[in-house]
């Protein structure tokens, strides 16, 4: 009867079906209301029909949860990130005013959402249709293994374009001046710094690095709104026009602020 499909159709109902599953579903829909009216309705086809879709969803369900989920060896490659040098240091970096750490929060995010579940088996997904981790392959479509990888490859990066910065602003006019009149000690920390490149970050080198920058200014260069000010006065527009446009927009970021002290950054 009708009412036997209910807990296989209320299983695919709460299911986190693919698009083309759930087309599926919706064309069994319209012959299961056809066959209704045309008082030919057949149960064992229909059933047969689900059980294979929901036999489809299971299989597809657990190989996406075991590439998203972490296993020992990916979390044992977790923690070999969150205990390496690199990751330490960049934390540390988050502490000297002048460096941009909007990346390095991204990766710390990104890191908190993988998870580690290694307990689910296919037989589980017979009567629940999702992991009890609460795994979910639409919102969650990725190779924790993959993204391990990535975020370690780009936490380096990071590390080496905060060094590349600070090597920079040491060499600034401004702050060449700030680092001349340090004290011994301070200042030693700030050379040591500018001649190795995998320097030991200490809390008294974070202190003087903040002291020399003291009174530069962070300004924040947003993408979208940089295309704004040059999508303003429309386009086409010519050579002249994109920068005066482009003018406008950092001397408006930059008012009220001294000009010597502004450092940008891109959002």
């Amino acid at each position: 009867s009708v009412t036997q499909l209910r807990p296989i159709t209320d299983y695919l109902s709460s299911a986190h079906l693919e698009e083309k599953i759930d087309q599926e579903i919706s064309n069994i829909r319209d012959e299961f209301i056809a066959s209704i009216k045309n008082s030919n309705f057949n149960f064992e086809q229909f059933f047969v029909k689900l059980e294979k879709i929901k036999d489809a969803y299971i299989e597809n369900y657990f190989t996406a949860h075991s590439k998203s989920r972490l296993t020992s060896k990916g979390e044992a490659k977790l923690n070999n990130i969150l205990n390496s040098e690199i990751y330490r240091k960049n934390l540390e970096f988050r502490n000297i005013k002048i460096l941009d750490t909007s990346n390095l929060d991204s990766e710390i995010e990104a890191l908190g959402k993988l998870k580690k579940c290694t307990e689910l088996q296919k037989k589980d997904l017979e009567n629940a249709h999702q992991c009890q981790c609460g795994f979910n392959p639409i919102l969650e479509n990725f190779n924790a293994e993959i993204v391990l990888d990535e975020i370690k490859a780009r936490l380096e990066k990071i590390y080496q374009n905060n060094l590349k910065t600070l090597y920079e602003t040491f060499n600034d006019p401004t702050v060449k001046s700030s680092i001349d009149i340090l004290e011994t000690q301070k200042r030693k920390l700030i050379t040591n710094l500018s001649q190795t490149r995998d320097p030991e970050i200490s809390v008294d080198l974070i202190k003087a690095i903040n002291e020399v920058t003291q009174g530069l200014e962070k300004v924040e260069i947003k993408i979208n709104d940089i295309k704004l000010a040059i999508q303003e006065e429309g386009l086409p527009c010519t050579f002249d026009d994109l920068k005066n446009r482009i003018n406008k927009y950092l001397d408006k970021l930059i008012e009220s602020k001294t000009q010597s002290k502004v450092r940008f950054i891109v959002e």
